[in-house]
């Protein structure tokens, strides 16, 4: 037996030896240089890229070692790389340029992508820098967002930097002409509307926060509201919500900062299961001409001139909608202005328009039934099945619906397929499943049902400018494109990262991000591998 053993061993000896070649192992295939942007630390530029070098016969290298946070490539750098080096671009500054720079001509600046960088769990940070439509790189990529904020035909940039739990937002022009920045902003508030609290995104005044207190600014980025509130100065309705030091009071102020109701007791957090229906206890904000108070624990309502038009009576008051309002601690009281209850639901009550809403598992008038959709009145108009009101009006079923069933003054049409969202026109974002091809279909039909556009494998979504982005995933990487909102393709469903920002998008291709404008031309193209592998 023991000379079975060394015998073994000895094989493995030689094997081990037959394997290893002494010398200096091969160094790893070369990585074509290109011209480096500023990143997020600030990089100073390096000079235009050079050729790439022609690849080498040694024998395969071994795996170079791969920092933390980095994105692993298997078998090293695609072949493609060794030759597509080519970068577009030029720069405003000679020197890095980490902030905005106010000037006026400038002309319109646009959002580029121009790092990346891996989290360490699968995600993906895209940085963008700002350039012009020459593709003249005037502020590098330090921004984690950036967004065009628009109201009453005003809009401007908000630039967001979040590096290290550290950060701030900048509002700039579209242009460049000026620019304002602040350690923290808050530009949209919780508001109860159409049976759910949602945030409104573009309230009247952007709240702002420069490190001593909270004021607000306007669209054009000047300060109506100077920054020294305890808590974000959110304006609805022409008042604005503020809180005494404490925060066990608070009061209604004009944009002058002129007290003009109040000061009211802040209302008590629920307790268990309510506090679904409380979160964000603090939204006071008047909502058609009404706002809620607490008085000894109940809660009532007062209008614009702080007269109590509804006595306090109420576990909670959600808010109201129109004609009515929604009370009570699951929100399963409808009350009309006076007070006067209209429907009590065993499960709650959705608001639907400024005259409906539905009744969810309550008995109505002898009606069993688990929805039923009333009036303001009290009055049952249908039994029917029809939980949403789309964005253009339809009224439909749950999502899973096929066929949909859609009502819209008096009109009921019938579409064989899932109705997900409206759109204007009278179209709709539809899903089906096809069982022959085993795949799933989403697009835009009309009312009559012809089909406008589609596309399988992968989602759409409507976006403000009215252009349709398309997506789908394949092994957890995510790729989007673009349908113009003529519904023919703009860009193909290829890229890691697009965002539209009017004539340009902002974009990531691979290993490379820019500007595209929309024959899809790179106006800014730079390299990400730096960032993406370091």
């Amino acid at each position: 037996m023991k000379s079975w053993r060394l015998f073994i061993a000895a094989l493995l000896l030689c094997s081990m030896a037959a394997c290893h070649q002494p010398g200096e192992p091969s160094p790893p295939p070369a990585i074509p240089s290109a011209t480096e942007d500023a990143t997020p630390s600030g990089l100073s530029p390096t000079p235009e890229p050079s050729p790439a070098p022609s690849p080498s016969p040694s024998p395969p290298a071994p795996p170079r070692e791969t920092p933390a946070y980095a994105v692993v490539l298997p078998d090293g750098l695609p072949d493609r790389l060794a030759f597509d080096t080519d970068e577009v671009g030029s720069r405003y500054y000679e020197e890095a340029s980490p902030t905005l720079r106010p000037r006026p001509d400038y002309g319109r600046l646009y959002p580029f992508v121009g790092a990346a960088a891996g989290d360490g769990w699968g995600s993906i940070t895209h940085y963008l820098g700002l350039c012009t439509e020459e593709g003249q790189i005037v502020v590098d990529p330090v921004y984690t967002n950036v967004e065009i904020v628009e109201k009453d035909g005003k809009m401007m940039y908000a630039l967001q930097r979040y590096i290290e739990l550290e950060g701030d937002v900048t509002f700039a022009a579209l242009d460049g002409s000026w620019a304002v920045t602040y350690q923290d902003s808050d530009r949209s508030f919780l508001r109860y509307e159409a049976g759910y609290y949602y945030y409104v995104a573009n309230q009247e005044y952007i709240s702002v926060y420069d490190g001593t207190g909270w004021g607000a600014i306007g669209y054009d980025g000047k300060l109506v509201y100077p920054c020294r509130e305890r808590f974000p100065v959110q304006f609805s309705e022409g008042l604005a919500v503020v809180w005494s030091e404490d925060g066990e009071r608070y009061s209604y102020v004009n944009i002058k900062g002129q007290t003009v109701i109040g000061p009211f007791e802040a209302p008590e957090p629920l307790d268990g299961d309510a506090q679904i229906w409380q979160y964000f206890w603090r939204s006071q904000h008047f909502n058609y001409g009404l706002a809620r108070f607490q008085e000894d624990g109940l809660y009532g309502f007062i209008d614009k001139t702080g007269k109590v038009v509804i006595e306090p009576q109420f576990d909670f008051a959600a808010g109201f909608f129109g004609e009515y309002g929604v009370v009570g601690t699951y929100n399963n009281i409808a009350i009309d202005r006076k007070g006067n209850r209209l429907a009590t639901a065993g499960k709650h009550i959705e608001t639907v328009d400024e005259t409906t809403f539905i009744i969810h598992g309550g008995v109505i008038g002898g009606l069993h039934h688990d929805r039923v959709l009333m009036n303001s009145a009290g009055e049952v108009l249908s039994t029917r099945v029809l939980t949403r009101q789309l964005d253009n009006g339809w009224m439909v079923g749950d999502y899973s619906d096929n066929p949909s069933r859609l009502e819209k003054d008096g009109e009921v049409i019938k579409l064989p397929y899932q109705i997900w969202h409206g759109l204007p026109e009278d179209r709709f974002v539809f899903y089906r499943y096809d069982d022959e091809l085993e795949q799933s279909v989403q697009g835009i039909v009309d009312k009559t049902g012809a089909v406008l556009m589609e596309i399988r494998k992968g989602n759409v979504e409507v976006l403000p400018s009215g252009r349709i982005q398309t997506s789908r995933w394949e092994r957890g990487v995510g790729y989007y494109g673009l349908w113009d909102v003529d519904y023919q393709p703009l860009l193909p469903t290829r890229y890691q990262f697009l965002t539209d920002y009017g004539d340009y998008f902002a974009a990531r291709d691979g290993y490379f991000g820019g500007l595209l404008d929309k024959e899809g031309n790179w106006v800014v193209r730079r390299s990400l591998l730096d960032t993406l592998l370091d």
